[in-house]
């Protein structure tokens, strides 16, 4: 990574302790300039990260959802970070549409489960019955699948904020996950960076007709290919998707999960509405 932009000691945390080039809004401090050395680490940063991530789709070295997900987080939260100002608005949304535009397809890249070695430790252990597998998979789709969604709502969130002209904060453990170990495959819902905050601010920048019209174009064929994946998976409680092939039956976690998991059809059906629904609105 060029410069650490992203690092706490890096060139992101510096400016957030500078008073030229950060302010505090409802107790948040906010980044409100980058200074031209900052934006080229940035620039830097975020080009060589999405460019990494094409090349390993298009060799087939994405692995798996989870990692994945490891992988396009942090970009989300880095780009919302971008100062919602003149003239920086701009660059926020440009990143943003570039990163929405791939998210799609590197999701429906993937298998929900396989590709990944968080089931290895079991799947060498001789005593592990052949149902006691099929449940250990099933247990782990429901994992992904929610994180899955999970992400695709921070998205949608994240686009609200930049639509109606806020700042945004990311969340807490964006800064912790850079001071721990790497907590292996078991653990990799903590790589997953989620919970971002929207920061009302004045005088921010506003997405224009051009980039407006682009974004809905990418949502709409976004959608048709997130579709076509989880026609796959119609055989999960609650789905109606025709297609249903021979995958996990059902989907096993907590209630809560559960309960998520019985919804799931929907979310993927209106995935980022309220982001074209915002859209709308502005046209």
């Amino acid at each position: 990574m060029s410069g650490g932009f992203v690092a706490p000691s890096g060139s992101l945390d510096q400016a957030k302790r500078d008073g030229d080039s950060a302010t505090e809004s409802g107790g948040v401090q906010i980044l409100t300039r980058l200074t031209p050395k900052q934006e080229a680490r940035l620039r830097t940063h975020l080009d060589d990260r999405l460019a990494s991530l094409e090349r390993d789709e298009r060799t087939f070295k994405l692995k798996s959802l989870p990692s994945l997900l490891s992988r396009l987080s942090p970009l989300l939260q880095l780009i919302l970070q971008i100062p919602p100002f003149h003239p920086f608005d701009h660059l926020r949304t440009s990143y943003l549409l570039t990163l929405t535009a791939v998210i799609p397809s590197y999701i429906s890249a993937l298998p929900l489960i396989g590709g990944s070695d968080i089931l290895s430790d079991h799947k060498g252990d001789e005593e592990t019955q052949e149902g006691e597998q099929e449940e250990l998979e099933q247990m782990q789709a429901g994992r992904v699948l929610r994180a899955v969604l999970a992400f695709l709502k921070e998205v949608d969130r994240g686009w609200l904020a930049v639509l109606n002209g806020e700042a945004w904060s990311p969340p807490p453990s964006a800064f912790a996950r850079l001071d721990e170990a790497d907590s292996g495959e078991q653990d990799w819902e903590k790589n997953v960076l989620l919970g971002g905050t929207p920061v009302k601010v004045s005088y921010a920048g506003q997405v224009d007709q051009t980039e407006r019209t682009r974004l809905r174009s990418i949502i709409l064929t976004g959608r048709s290919k997130m579709l076509a994946w989880a026609r796959g998976y119609g055989s999960f409680p609650g789905s109606s998707l025709p297609g249903s092939a021979a995958t996990p039956n059902s989907l096993k976690g907590s209630d809560a999960g559960e309960e998520e998991d019985e919804e799931w059809e929907a979310d993927i059906l209106n995935m980022w509405n309220g982001t074209l629904e915002a859209v709308a609105q502005g046209e």
